[in-house]
C-alpha cells in the first residue's frame, strides 16, 4: 500500500510540474514576455533552472508542439510559433472564469437592470459568477478578502461611495494580487482599473438646458447629501455650470432633503416666486418626499412648474398622477459593457492601457416637463 501510494505521489508530482511549466509559459506569451520566435531555454537549461527533470520539460514543450504554441528547429532548439498567440487566445477563450459581481443596493431600482446587462453579456461566454453586496465599508473590506483568497479571475465592481468609504485604499489588495477590475462608476483617485460610467455632469447640464429652451426663469437642484457622494458632486456640479451658462446673473439654488428644515424652505421658495420656475431632482426616489410639497404649494405642473428626476425609474415616475420627466441613464448596456471590458483584460493579460468609458444620459419626457 504504501509504495503504492509513494508511486502516485510521484506520478501526480510530475504531472503538476509539467502542467506548471506549460502554464508558465502560456502566461509569459499572455503577458507579453515570450514573443513569436522568441527562443526558449533548452530542455537542460530549464531543468537546472527550475529544479524539474529533462523528461518533464521535454513532456510539456512536446505538447505545447501539437498546440502550435511553440515549434522545434532541429540542432537549434525550440521557438515560440508565429501561430502562438492566437492559440494562447483560443486557450483562454475556451477557459471558465470565475467572476465577482460586488454592487450594492441589490433590490433597489438601479442595479437589478445593471445585473441583467450583466448575465445577457456573460451568456455568450464561458463564465460562471458569484454575487456579492457591499453595503458598508467593512463589508467590502470582508468582500475583497474572500476575492483575493479565492482567487477570482476578474471583478465587476460598484464601489460603496458613501461619504468617508469611497478611496484608494479599499482595492489596492486586489491590484497587488493582479486580478482584473472594472469598475461600475468612476474609481477612486489612483486606482488605475478599466471602468464604464454615466457623465452625471453631462447630464445635469443638459437638465438645466431644457428647462431653459422650455422658457422657464429659473431652475433650483434639490439633492440627498446622504447618497452616493461621487453622484451628488457630480450632478450639483452639472446644475451649476448649466446655470452659469444659460441663466446667468441668477444664482443657483440647492436644497437638501437632509437639511432639518428642507420641508419648510422649499415650501416657501416655490410660493414666494413669482415666474415659472424649474425644479431639478438628484434621483427620482426625491419625488415621494417633495411631490406633497408641489401640491401644497399650489402650483401647476408643468404650467407654472417643471419638475425633471434623475434615473429615469420608471415605476416611481408613473405612479403619481402627473407622470414625471427624468434623466435616463443606460443600465442595461452599463453592465454589458463593463463585462466587455472585463473579459478583454482576463483573456489578454498583456492589455496594459486603462479604458474609461464614458455613456451620455438623455431625457425621457413626459407629463411634468
Amino acid at each position: 500500500m504504501f509504495v503504492k501510494d509513494a508511486k502516485e505521489a510521484v506520478m501526480l508530482n510530475i504531472q503538476f510540474l509539467f502542467e506548471q511549466i506549460q502554464s508558465d509559459i502560456v502566461d509569459a506569451l499572455e503577458k507579453g514576455d515570450l514573443l513569436p520566435g522568441a527562443k526558449l531555454p533548452s530542455e537542460n537549461a530549464y531543468a537546472s533552472k527550475n529544479g524539474v527533470s529533462r523528461f518533464t520539460v521535454r513532456k510539456a514543450y512536446g505538447v505545447l508542439e501539437e498546440k502550435g504554441i511553440l515549434f522545434r528547429r532541429k540542432g537549434s532548439g525550440s521557438y515560440v510559433a508565429d501561430t502562438a498567440l492566437d492559440r494562447v487566445y483560443e486557450i483562454l477563450r475556451r477557459k471558465k472564469y470565475r467572476i465577482a459581481v460586488v454592487l450594492p443596493e441589490m433590490n433597489e431600482q438601479f442595479f437589478p437592470l445593471v445585473r441583467q446587462g450583466i448575465h445577457d453579456a456573460m451568456m455568450r461566454y464561458n463564465c460562471s459568477s458569484e454575487q456579492f453586496r457591499n453595503l458598508t465599508k467593512r463589508n467590502e473590506s470582508e468582500i475583497i478578502n474572500r476575492i483575493v483568497e479565492e482567487k477570482f479571475d476578474g471583478v465587476l465592481f460598484s464601489p460603496n461611495r458613501f461619504r468617508d468609504s469611497y478611496g484608494y485604499k479599499t482595492f489596492e489588495k486586489i491590484e497587488r494580487h493582479g486580478i482584473p477590475v472594472t469598475m461600475i462608476g468612476k474609481p477612486p483617485v489612483n486606482f488605475f482599473c478599466d471602468a464604464v460610467y454615466y457623465d452625471d455632469i453631462h447630464g445635469a447640464f443638459g437638465a438645466v438646458k431644457d428647462f431653459y429652451y422650455y422658457k422657464y426663469a429659473t431652475v433650483a437642484h434639490i439633492t440627498n447629501s446622504a447618497g452616493d457622494i461621487q453622484s451628488v458632486n457630480e450632478r450639483k456640479e452639472g446644475y451649476i455650470l448649466g446655470m452659469e451658462k444659460y441663466f446667468p446673473g441668477v444664482n443657483p439654488k440647492i436644497f437638501d432633503t437632509e437639511a432639518w428644515d428642507f420641508d419648510a424652505a422649499l415650501l416657501s421658495w416655490l410660493k414666494t416666486v413669482p415666474l415659472r420656475i424649474g425644479v431639478f431632482l438628484y434621483d427620482d426616489t426625491i419625488l415621494k418626499r417633495v411631490y406633497p410639497i408641489f401640491l401644497e404649494s399650489g402650483r401647476s405642473i408643468p404650467k407654472s412648474l417643471a419638475v425633471l428626476g434623475y434615473n429615469n425609474y420608471e415605476e416611481i415616475c408613473n405612479s403619481f398622477p402627473i407622470k414625471f420627466s427624468s434623466v435616463h441613464v443606460p443600465k442595461i448596456i452599463l453592465g454589458r459593457r463593463a463585462f466587455e471590458l472585463l473579459y478583454k483584460k482576463m483573456t489578454n493579460k498583456a492589455l496594459t492601457e486603462v479604458r474609461h468609458i464614458l455613456l451620455n444620459p438623455n431625457i425621457i419626457h413626459r407629463n411634468s416637463f
